[in-house]
């Protein structure tokens, strides 16, 4: 049945694959690709496997035995001289004896010390998987990254070819205006150089697009210079409220929840606490016992057994100021994580705010910029009625031209950096999956 489902989810990546990469399978190809992925996972693994094996204390430890011996021995060292006066007896003894058993230990009590062992190896578990999640973001924050940089790389650079072809064409008009006496050389040489101009940008922007296609490449485990094929064209649009939270306090009580970082210093200062126990049950006694059943005998079955049993009261006594030691450090391991925990929780907390007013002022600048856009295509529409009728210069022409297309580019650039901010307040947040 997984062996079916996973040719299932191949089958459905490489029918995407063709179709254009989504951002969640884009996510989803640079995880199963990532080799740190790999590594964390396999340190999480081994760390649970850990943790069995300090659990195996609270169980009896059963081992089993069978033995063969032979002893062969001169009779000459029993019998001496009367060993040849003694008719049909051997010059040698040689005995065969089998043995087998079973025996068993146990810890009964040990006042807490597996129990913190086995704590600390339970936190180093599950500190291990936050480890291994934490990167899981850190690689989805990085490909969102990478795959709206694409996005907007190959949007700037079409709008670059197209504004090439409008200064183009206005540049050809001119020069046949020229030619009519219509216009003058100044003006032919002022829609040269601003043709001049844009197409330079429009080859700028095809090379940053190849560079964010590699990038993205690189990201997704690929190699630079591949094909990168999107499903989406255009960046998301603007939301009402950035990741649909409606204030800065969600954003606190969400961060609080989700964020890996906090749940990591709680790890730590519970480690700590678990250290601390463990250290104190280095003075107080153990319980133990052990039970074994022996059979042995010259042939099978085995027909002389033999039992032994006994409890084990261990009490330390002196260990060289060892156990004080232990415990003063654990304690002040538990301080140092504590005030960390605590300096850790500002911080975050400080970055959050940060990156939801980031948002918001990146929201707004979207907002501001799309209307400027407007404006600026309007102002061209108008610019050039009034051109084709006679009433404005070709100068105010070339100018409305090129505002409108540092408009569009603008108001392209707003979108990015606002969907840049809402990621970084998506992993500020724990947000990212």
């Amino acid at each position: 049945m997984k062996l079916a489902k996973l040719f299932a989810a191949l089958a459905a990546c490489s029918v995407s694959f063709a179709a254009g990469l989504s951002l969640d399978e884009c996510v989803f190809s640079a995880i199963e690709n990532n080799n740190d992925i790999k590594a964390l996972k396999s340190a999480y693994e081994a760390s649970a496997a850990r943790t069995n094996q300090v659990r195996s204390a609270y169980f009896p430890q059963i081992n089993g035995s069978f033995g063969f011996s032979r002893t062969v021995t001169p009779l000459s060292t029993s019998f001496g001289s009367l060993l040849s006066s003694i008719p049909g007896l051997s010059s040698t003894s040689d005995v065969i004896t089998y043995s087998a058993g079973i025996s068993a230990q146990m810890i009964f009590y040990d006042f807490g010390r597996t129990g913190a062992s086995e704590k600390q190896a339970f936190l180093g578990e599950q500190t291990a998987f936050l480890r291994y999640e934490q990167k899981k973001q850190e690689i989805g924050y990085n490909v969102k990254k990478a795959y709206y940089g694409l996005l907007q790389a190959r949007a700037l650079a079409a709008l670059s070819e197209v504004t090439k072809k409008e200064m183009k064409s206005l540049y050809d008009s001119v020069k046949e205006r020229h030619s009519q006496g219509l216009a003058t050389p100044v003006d032919t040489l002022n829609a040269e150089s601003e043709y001049v101009k844009f197409s330079a940008e429009a080859s700028k922007a095809l090379r940053r697009s190849e560079l964010a296609a590699d990038a993205l490449a690189l990201v997704l485990g690929k190699k630079a210079g591949e094909n990168i094929v999107l499903s989406g064209e255009t960046l998301p649009a603007i939301e009402s409220e950035p990741l649909e939270i409606k204030n800065l306090q969600e954003c606190f009580v969400f961060a609080l929840k989700n964020k890996l970082d906090f749940k990591s210093s709680d790890l730590s200062v519970d480690s700590a606490e678990a250290s601390i126990a463990g250290a104190y049950s280095d003075w107080l006694p153990s319980l133990s016992g052990n039970a074994r059943y022996d059979l042995s005998g010259a042939q099978f079955p085995l027909d002389q057994g033999g039992y032994s049993y006994g409890v084990t009261l261990n009490i330390p006594l002196f260990s060289g100021f060892s156990s004080s030691a232990k415990l003063a450090a654990a304690e002040a391991d538990k301080k140092n994580a504590v005030s960390s925990a605590a300096s850790l929780k500002e911080a975050l907390l400080l970055q959050v705010k940060t990156n939801y007013y980031g948002a918001l002022d990146k929201r707004e600048d979207a907002a501001a910029a799309n209307k400027k856009q407007e404006y600026l295509e309007k102002n061209y529409e108008a610019m050039k009625a009034k051109y084709d009728v006679g009433l404005t210069s070709i100068t105010d022409l070339i100018d409305a031209e090129s505002k409108k297309a540092a408009g569009i580019t603008d108001s392209k650039q707003a979108l990015f950096n606002y969907r840049l901010q809402v990621n970084e307040l998506e992993y500020s947040i724990g947000g990212v999956r």
